[in-house]
């Protein structure tokens, strides 16, 4: 047998005042609004396999104008958010200006080397955007794009600010021992 329900207090009741019984037992929420995580990786996929075995080019993932981002694992927020912003002080740079693929990419992984020998954790890479190439695809931009998230010295990179070059050069975040090579 159920108890009946207890009697409401009088002082509760005189603070209350009169009350209307509930006639349905679902209470009417706003709309959950839906918000878009920002991905503490790049926006872009990393290869398939099938590109990392057969050493294909993805130079059509990244256009000109297109803003660079990477993050590896555990880089602190606060650290990224002072990158993007350019407000870390950026202790060397390397123009990489009308160099060819393969000499921009030995003259990227000496600067990186030396770098870190220097204990430099922020630098600054100038690769262009491309827009005097034959095809407007920016051929070292995406080059770049591709080695800096393969190389275990590099913890985070992304696109200057205008003021220093905008998305013809990137800020790179260098790991702070020298143990740690390409």
């Amino acid at each position: 047998m159920s108890k009946p329900p207890p009697k409401t207090p009088p002082v509760f009741s005189q603070h209350i005042g009169s009350v209307v019984p509930v006639k349905h037992d679902t209470i009417g929420l706003p709309p959950r609004r839906s918000f878009k995580r920002k991905p503490l990786h790049s926006a872009y996929d990393e290869p398939s396999d099938y590109e990392k075995n057969h050493d294909i080019s993805r130079a059509s993932s990244v256009q000109g104008e297109t803003s660079l981002w990477y993050a590896s694992n555990g880089v602190q927020t606060k650290q990224l958010k002072q990158l993007r912003a350019g407000k870390l002080r950026i202790q060397a740079e390397c123009d990489l200006h009308g160099l060819t693929l393969s000499a921009a990419e030995q003259t990227l992984g000496e600067f990186i080397h030396r770098c870190q020998q220097q204990h430099y954790r922020v630098v600054s890479v100038i690769h262009g955007k491309g827009s005097r190439s034959e095809d407007n695809i920016p051929a070292l931009k995406n080059l770049i794009n591709q080695l800096l998230r393969e190389w275990k010295a590099v913890l985070a990179f992304c696109s200057a600010m205008p003021k220093d070059g905008g998305t013809g050069t990137v800020y790179v975040l260098l790991k702070a021992t020298q143990e740690n090579s390409l």
